[in-house]
C-alpha cells in the first residue's frame, strides 16, 4: 500500500492518494512515486535495487520509527527519521 502525503510548513497533513500494490500486471511503484514529484519516502523496509533508483532520481528514503502516520510525520518533519544508505539493506 502506498499512501501520499501533502505536508505543510506548519506541520498539518493531508493524505492526497492512496494505492495498492498488486501481484501481476501493475505499475512499477517507484514509478508511480518518482512521477508525482515525491521529495522523501518512509519506509518499513525496501531492497537494493529500489533504494537506489530513488537515490538516483534525488528522492530521500527514511527508515519508518512507527506505524502511526501522525507519529512518521512529526518524526520526518523534526528530521528524527534515519536516512538510509545502500550499507544498511
Amino acid at each position: 500500500m502506498l499512501d501520499y502525503y501533502e505536508v505543510e510548513q506548519d506541520g498539518s497533513y493531508s493524505q492526497i492518494a492512496q494505492t495498492r500494490n498488486c501481484i501481476g500486471a501493475c505499475i512499477d511503484p517507484v514509478e508511480a512515486i518518482m512521477r508525482r514529484g515525491v521529495e522523501r519516502v518512509v519506509v518499513r523496509s525496501i531492497g537494493p535495487s529500489y533504494l537506489m533508483r530513488f537515490r538516483n532520481a534525488g528522492v530521500r528514503v527514511f527508515l519508518a520509527n512507527s506505524e502511526e502516520v501522525d507519529e512518521l510525520i512529526k518524526s520526518i518533519a523534526k528530521d528524527e527519521l534515519k536516512e538510509m544508505k545502500k550499507s544498511e539493506i
